[in-house]
């Protein structure tokens, strides 16, 4: 494609020069003879150090922020935004294929996972074919591919949807994480809709602020929304019960079709009845379009949110009831989100739960499933937000029985310096008494055979943190390591038979 093509709608400085392009990177490794290579800055390199590499690669046309002083027959064209350069230039080079599909777009702190396979569920029962670019994989026509970001870079994403669409994919269901938002690498991506989930603390290591981290998010509804009005008519789900979903949807309830849903009475999706159990849920649902009855195999009230909200959309979206209620009945378990071990001496959930806010709903909703006693075994990652090491505690101190404080992933740091950080909060005021039923294991199988160990019948393990994640990441290494294995590891050491 003609290297001004590529380019419309960006701004340059400078004039820019007709020339064929074969490809564009943004990992000057993966350059050819013939590539645009688009120096993007991280949080960890900055890619303007690597364009003379591009360029002995084959690279000839370059998009930077600075001047980059390769050799003469080095096209380079400055911009003042080289990461959002690269969302138009990539959304022009695949033809912009979010145009040729529904694309819906899953926005919060908790819950976004399990909305995208809620979703995927639906439209599958509705014949819309859809693909699923998420935090566990990415995945579409029977294809798996392994996710490296909740949200892709926006090349990769543009990429991706364009091999979705040549494989007959008709939708398109994504995690907008707040990183993609604040970086634009969804701002060539048209969308029909989106749903807020609820916005509660994570990601402070890099927002720095709740205030920062809630106008990432809400840049979705004030950005990506409003410049798909442009191309399609657009509405949200916004869950109201949360207190910056109520305001997202007092704002922009006005500027195009907004669907609230909640727990309580409102003009949109709610919940009129509920029975949960260990096993799952009968729901009765009130929608614009009527009652509808839910049966689901996901338990937990957090998980009934996940279901309002896909019905939300889906009702927004014309989908019919009995298409909703026969996706949502046919969806079994979510990797590693409350997925189940029903067992002869009680049941174990492994959850991916690793903010305080995700916690705290995990333990209350076993809580409320009537077990006898609660043995949580957690963590918390290393490198990221410090300050949720504390109300991880205390949650955990004040909600459950015993307590098994572990590792998560601790990267950089000393897992045991965490844990330690963690511990405080139990022999703070109000938590002494729970201090006597916390134990410490810094290796993470330990703890998940320690509580495997102390189960008894009618009891529940929650084992929280990483859910579907299949490693550790231990001083830069990436480990094998697998919470769901490990479990059934040590329910065959002590002869536990699962029941089903």
């Amino acid at each position: 494609m003609e290297l001004t093509k590529i380019l419309k709608g960006v701004r340059v400085k400078g004039r820019v020069k007709k020339i064929v392009i074969q490809k564009i990177c943004y990992n000057s490794k993966e350059c050819v003879m013939g590539s645009l290579f688009v120096a993007v800055k991280g949080t960890e390199c900055d890619g303007h150090d690597f364009a003379l590499n591009a360029y002995q690669r084959g690279a000839r046309a370059f998009i930077a922020q600075r001047k980059l002083n390769l050799p003469d027959d080095a096209h380079e064209i400055i911009v003042s935004d080289s990461r959002r350069a690269l969302s138009a230039a990539a959304a022009n080079f695949y033809g912009n294929p979010s145009l040729e599909m529904k694309v819906y777009g899953v926005v919060g702190t908790n819950g976004k996972t399990t909305t995208t396979y809620i979703l995927e569920a639906i439209l599958r029962e509705a014949a819309m074919n859809p693909g699923v670019i998420g935090t566990v994989n990415y995945r579409y026509a029977d294809k798996v591919i392994r996710a490296n970001n909740t949200t892709p870079e926006s090349l990769d994403m543009q990429r991706m949807m364009r091999m979705m669409r040549s494989e007959d994919v008709k939708s398109v269901i994504t995690e907008v994480s707040s990183h993609a938002l604040h970086q634009g690498r969804v701002n060539g991506i048209y969308f029909d809709a989106g749903i807020f989930t609820n916005l509660t603390q994570d990601h402070l290591d890099y927002h720095k602020s709740m205030r920062n981290y809630f106008l990432a998010k809400r840049r979705f509804f004030n950005l990506s929304l409003m410049r798909s009005r442009m191309e399609k008519s657009v509405w949200a789900a916004i869950n109201i019960d949360d207190k910056h979903g109520a305001r997202l949807f007092d704002e922009f309830k006005e500027s195009y079709k907004v669907i609230p849903f909640g727990m309580r009475r409102c003009e949109g999706v709610y919940l009129k009845d509920a029975a949960v159990t260990v096993d799952g849920a009968a729901l009765t649902v009130h929608t614009p379009k009527g009652e509808m009855k839910i049966d689901t195999h996901l338990t937990g009230e957090f998980n009934i949110y996940n279901i309002l909200g896909a019905i939300a959309l889906c009702v927004g979206e014309g989908i019919p009831a009995g298409i909703i209620e026969s996706g949502i009945r046919n969806l079994k378990q979510i990797p590693g989100r409350m997925q189940k071990i029903n067992t002869a001496s009680g049941c174990i959930f492994v959850d991916y739960a690793h903010t305080p806010d995700a916690l705290e709903r995990v333990i209350m909703s076993v809580r409320r499933l009537g077990v006898k006693r609660i043995i949580t075994v957690f963590g918390c990652g290393g490198n990221r937000d410090r300050g949720k090491r504390r109300m991880m505690g205390d949650i955990s101190a004040r909600l459950s029985d015993i307590s098994i404080v572990t590792s998560d992933n601790p990267r950089d740091e000393d897992p045991g310096e965490i844990i330690d950080e963690i511990l405080q909060a139990f022999k703070e005021a109000g938590n002494e008494k729970n201090a006597k039923r916390c134990l410490r294991h810094v290796d993470r199988e330990d703890a998940i055979k320690e509580a495997v160990r102390l189960m008894q019948a009618g009891d529940a393990v929650i084992v929280a943190g990483k859910g579907h994640e299949d490693y550790q990441i231990i001083r830069g290494e990436r480990l094998p390591f697998d919470d769901m294995r490990v479990v059934k590891k040590y329910l065959k050491k002590y002869r536990i038979k699962e029941v089903r």
